[in-house]
């Protein structure tokens, strides 16, 4: 007769063990990301832009996956903090995981032009043009409009910065002249 030694209940208890503890730490991990994901809302309600950036960026952390509500906080934080670049970016992964997203398009298409990537915005443009719906082509036509806007804007400022050496000096001391970089009321980006 064969004697039975129990090792195959002890692989099975163990690998039982095993898996209430990989799901207990899934659990916790998806708690914790939905924890900073309300934090991180709040406080970009409350206008608490690099401290919501930071609970948003806990929240990517835990995440398996990028999630569309943690890239977009990122991106509205990221503007908040004044980092075009980084938003940009953001909003980039978010329209890998939503392309007919044309509020995001949108957006992205105006952080192009404030950073004066023409070629980018341009993209955003033909791309709002292609999802073809009654806002995005409304979306497609401000951007154009801005687009062109932004463009001239930045010749003149240009052409002023080489002709008076001091100009961003006199921008700084009267607002609206062009010496300071704000074009959030041009391009529409808070």
């Amino acid at each position: 007769m064969c004697k039975r030694s129990g090792k195959f209940s002890t692989y099975l208890v163990s690998f039982i063990v095993l898996a209430v503890l990989c799901a207990t730490g899934y659990l916790v991990c998806e708690t914790m990301k939905n924890r900073y994901l309300s934090q991180g809302d709040s406080l970009l309600r409350s206008h608490d832009y690099s401290a919501a950036y930071e609970a948003y960026g806990k929240a990517n952390k835990l995440s398996i996956r990028p999630r569309a509500d943690i890239l977009r906080g990122l991106a509205e934080s990221a503007i908040g903090m004044g980092d075009e670049d980084a938003a940009s970016g953001y909003y980039e992964k978010l329209l890998k995981l939503e392309p007919g997203n044309a509020k995001d398009r949108y957006t992205l298409g105006r952080l192009c032009i404030k950073t004066k990537d023409y070629k980018t915005a341009e993209k955003q443009i033909r791309a709002l043009r292609d999802i073809n719906t009654p806002e995005s082509i409304e979306y497609a036509d401000k951007l154009t409009g801005d687009m062109q806007v932004g463009a001239v804007k930045g010749f003149i400022k240009d052409l002023f910065r080489k002709m008076i050496p001091g100009f961003d000096d006199l921008g700084k001391a009267l607002p609206g002249l062009g010496g300071s970089d704000d074009t959030s009321k041009d391009t529409g980006v808070d």
